[in-house]
């Protein structure tokens, strides 16, 4: 990771933000190809350096029409030639014209930046933390499943509410963690030290307190709750992925049963009821997709001792379709009756309504979906370990 070339571009764009930077000034302030500075800067900042260039520029010409109280008319605003080319691409940007964004004025919306003297210091810390990790375990891919083993510690409700008082944090989520491991939901009593101990170097090392998942939970249509899972730092999940792939342990050999969601202490410690599955909350708000809600909902139903998948084929055949990959099921008949163009579903189509029962069975027997395939099953759920929705269960 080339972080001096990285320092280069953010620098020039802070001293030239009302200049036209071409691939060709880049390339010849960092002495790389475009191609290679594009690679770097992404890694590094993790958005795109296009994307990170314009938002810059626009959020340096905002700032200083506004410390010397400039109109859009007499403001320079190159490199946009004229006023409506950048309102059109500060409104794209930031979601509303730039005199009325000034108006309401919050840097904190504006793109920030980027500080690389602040991320050495934390990409030094991240390496020498899995530098270290591999020389414990053995090898990378140790390393790596030991990183996503490393599950969320949970704020409740009622924990936020002594986080705000003041209480320390780090005490509250390993009280939490403590009360789940003796299946207690609330007061878990003194913590044994050695417990403590061992969880507080963990939090120190490996997680993010400042950040994690937030759900609001809402009680009697008018009260929300925020529950808060405290995750492993995303940063050290990037820098182990520079040693090794998650192709590596996610693939069509990996145990399902290895496999757990961000609920998975919570569910632990609940009972259904009468039979019925309990699903998270969380999960049912999350508005995630269809696709990975569905391997979630099916890694729960596991964790409750609904079903238990012995492989990723089993999974796989369980979940059968492709979510993201609908199919026109209408396509096939409509297109015959020539009625396309007015019908939406069956309901409308008089094709349907002169078939067969054996034809119209064929019909609302066939998916609207793809099949799904291992390879797009495996893609998903590395998606879901990045973003902290799923953990491995190989440590405990």
């Amino acid at each position: 990771m080339n972080l001096d070339i990285v320092e280069k571009v953010v620098e020039y764009i802070e001293e030239n933000y009302h200049s036209h930077i071409s691939e060709e000034i880049i390339e010849t302030i960092t002495g790389k190809s475009s191609g290679y500075v594009r690679n770097e800067f992404k890694k590094v900042v993790n958005i795109p350096i296009d994307e990170y260039r314009i938002r810059r520029q626009l959020s340096l010409i905002i700032q200083e029409m506004k410390n010397i109280n400039k109109k859009l008319n007499n403001s320079n605003l190159l490199p946009w030639n004229t006023q409506n080319s950048f309102s059109k691409v500060f409104k794209s940007n930031f979601g509303e014209p730039p005199m009325q964004f000034i108006k309401h004025y919050n840097e904190h919306k504006l793109q920030y930046k980027f500080n690389v003297k602040k991320f050495k210091v934390s990409y030094n810390s991240d390496i020498r933390i899995i530098e270290g990790l591999i020389r414990k375990l053995g090898n990378k891919t140790n390393a790596l499943i030991y990183i996503l083993s490393l599950k969320p510690y949970i704020l409740n409700p009622i924990d936020n509410l002594f986080a705000i008082s003041g209480v320390n944090i780090k005490d509250i989520l390993i009280k939490t963690r403590y009360a789940q491991g003796i299946k207690k939901n609330f007061f878990a009593g003194k913590v044994p030290r050695e417990f403590y101990n061992n969880h507080s170097k963990l939090l120190d090392k490996y997680y993010d307190m400042k950040k994690g998942i937030s759900f609001n939970q809402f009680h009697n249509e008018d009260t929300v709750f925020h529950k808060q899972y405290i995750l492993v730092k995303k940063s050290i999940i990037h820098r182990i992925l520079e040693y090794t792939k998650l192709d590596s342990i996610i693939n069509d050999k990996t145990d399902p049963n290895n496999l757990v969601t961000l609920w998975y202490e919570d569910m632990r410690v609940e009972e259904s009821k009468d039979g019925m599955i309990a699903m998270p909350n969380e999960l049912i708000e999350s508005g995630i997709g269809m696709m990975k809600w569905t391997i979630l909902s099916e890694l729960v139903f596991q964790e409750q001792g609904f079903v238990k998948y012995t492989t990723m084929e089993e999974l796989r055949v369980s979940i059968k379709y492709d979510y993201c990959k609908p199919i026109d099921v209408f396509k096939e008949y409509c297109e015959k009756c020539n009625y396309r163009n007015y019908c939406d579903d069956d309901s409308d189509c008089l094709y349907i309504e002169e078939l067969s029962e054996k034809e119209k069975k064929e019909f609302y027997d066939k998916p609207d979906h793809e099949v799904l395939t291992m390879e797009r099953l495996c893609e998903e759920i590395k998606e879901l370990f990045i973003v902290g929705l799923i953990c491995f269960n190989y440590y405990e």
